[in-house]
């Protein structure tokens, strides 16, 4: 597998594929439901890594026997999948159960009549569950986004990630009086090119990817 794995954490957590195809990235959810006594994040998204399937990763999700700690956000596609589906998939702690509770919704492509794309920041979006508001930031980006024209190419979806009209709380965050965070990398996956693309700094201004991985097609 590859993945991009912040400074003593392991692997999984970011943006991530393997050698069956499966492409994952991932977004911080910060749900009211915790439950110390399951198995804690890092190490179900490091299981993860081996799934063969979109479904084999929404079970080990789902954990039964034990479940999750704490909620977590996905974006799950296979680049072998003929159908060419992605998946949005929410999860939250099922606390006094044995399981997860996990959410999964559908991306059709454009072409059979849906708008072909999905918006997930740090908020639940299909998962009905309460959640904690640390910031007001996911509230700010969700709203840029739709006001900007809806991603019909690679570029277009590069112009949205690296976005900074909102001066306090803006896409690509670059550390503003209010936002103290900043973007470390822009990843992209390619599934017509097959690729993975990594920028680092906003990629509106890159003419090319830092680095490029072929995905196993």
């Amino acid at each position: 597998f590859v993945s991009f794995a912040y400074t003593c954490g392991l692997p999984g957590y970011a943006y991530s594929f393997n050698q069956h195809g499966l492409c994952i990235t991932c977004n911080t959810l910060v749900p009211v439901e915790v439950d110390e006594n399951k198995i804690g994040l890092a190490f179900a998204c490091r299981a993860m890594l081996s799934a063969t399937s979109v479904e084999e990763a929404v079970a080990m999700l789902k954990g039964d026997g034990v479940g999750m700690a704490i909620g977590y956000s996905f974006n799950m596609v296979n680049v072998r999948d003929s159908t060419k589906r992605m998946y949005s998939v929410e999860t939250v702690s099922a606390v006094g159960q044995a399981t997860t509770t996990v959410s999964v919704y559908t991306v059709e492509p454009a072409d059979r009549g849906t708008d072909g794309h999905f918006y997930h920041y740090n908020l639940y979006e299909h998962l009905a569950t309460p959640e904690r508001q640390l910031s007001p930031g996911p509230h700010h980006r969700k709203a840029r986004a739709l006001e900007m024209d809806a991603p019909c190419v690679k570029e277009d979806v590069l112009t949205i990630l690296g976005d900074t009209k909102d001066p306090e709380y803006p896409i690509y965050r670059y550390g503003t009086e209010k936002d103290k965070a900043k973007t470390l990398n822009t990843a992209v996956f390619d599934l017509q090119e097959g690729v993975l693309e990594i920028y680092i700094g906003n990629p509106t201004a890159s003419k090319e990817p830092a680095v490029q991985f072929y995905l196993p097609c």
